[in-house]
């Protein structure tokens, strides 16, 4: 699943173990399943956070566009 805001490209699928998505009129719904296995996992775990925040920035910023025009 691909996102663009302000000419970025988001790709949801992007180092997930496993992608489970639904779409239902203009609807999509993503859930992205992690894994964390390298040495330090706190590192994955900074790795999914920063991940999730741009994710939602980028969403937010989306819906903020659609209903403001």
């Amino acid at each position: 699943m691909q996102l663009e805001v302000g000419g970025t490209k988001f790709e949801i699928h992007l180092g997930t173990q496993q992608l489970l998505a639904v779409e239902r009129d203009q609807e999509k719904i993503a859930v992205e399943i992690k894994t964390f296995f390298s040495p330090s996992p706190l590192t994955d775990y900074h790795a999914a956070l920063g991940q999730f925040l741009n994710y939602r920035l980028a969403l937010e910023i989306s819906v903020q566009l659609l209903f403001s025009i």
